[in-house]
């Protein structure tokens, strides 16, 4: 496994992550969720602007990112996790 499939399972392909990004997503913006590269490639293209609106959606891109990371090595150490929808709060709080 590659480093773009491992972030893609992580972040974009996983059930759990695909559903808590789609929600952070579904918040202001609609559309389908992509692989790891399409949505680097969308955040980087489209996040540039200085508005209130792109200040909070950096913001829970990078909480996104944090937080699924967090939630995938509990995972991997066999610790307790976040729901899904606990994770959802979980970033809304960061952001």
């Amino acid at each position: 496994m590659d480093v773009a499939e491992m972030y893609d399972h992580i972040f974009f392909e996983c059930s759990f992550s695909r559903k808590v990004w789609h929600s952070v997503l579904f918040c202001s913006i609609h559309r389908v969720v992509g692989t790891w590269r399409q949505e680097l490639d969308w955040t980087i293209l489209k996040l540039k602007g200085r508005s209130l609106l792109f200040a909070i959606l950096k913001l829970a891109w990078n909480a996104y990112l944090c937080v699924i990371w967090r939630q995938r090595n509990k995972r991997y150490l066999g610790a307790s996790f976040l729901t899904d929808d606990a994770t959802m709060v979980h970033i809304k709080e960061l952001v």
